[in-house]
């Protein structure tokens, strides 16, 4: 399998660039100094060399891991695969499993005084042909989630 027979000139390469990265950051601040112009263009030039830093590294450590398992071919659809079905689930999980709250109620009228309105709102829905549904808490729970 020869795991561990790495391609030296590659990795070389890899840690090459970030170096030259860093140390560009580096020689910029001596050279420009610390303006705010400066200041952006290097935290854009740091942000690339840990980025390439971080990249490299973890993908180096997934394709050793899963790479003898499932070959190239075999990891990289199991990369596809993974980041296609985290990237719904984040989303419905972090945006979309709340129940809207946003209530655009009078100050003076109190929330449970529902009772008191509930006639003339079934006498709006008469006027203007409207039907006025009267819903249990959890079914109208559920229409939301539908």
């Amino acid at each position: 399998m020869n795991l561990f027979n790495a391609n030296l000139g590659f990795f070389s390469l890899h840690l090459a660039q970030i170096l030259i990265l860093e140390a560009l950051a580096w020689v910029i601040v001596w050279h420009f100094g610390s303006g705010w112009l400066v200041t952006i263009f290097i935290s854009c030039l740091l942000t690339v060399a840990q980025d390439i830093a971080w990249v490299s590294s973890s993908y180096i450590r997934y394709f050793i891991t899963f790479g003898p398992f499932y070959g190239i071919f075999g990891t990289l659809m199991l990369i596809c695969l993974v980041k296609f079905l985290e990237s719904p689930w984040i989303t419905y999980i972090t945006q979309m499993s709340h129940i809207p709250v946003k209530m655009s109620k009078e100050e003076n009228q109190d929330w449970f005084s529902t009772q008191q309105t509930s006639p003339l709102v079934k006498s709006l829905c008469a006027k203007h042909g409207l039907p006025y549904v009267n819903k249990p808490m959890l079914k109208a729970f559920g229409d939301i989630a539908r």
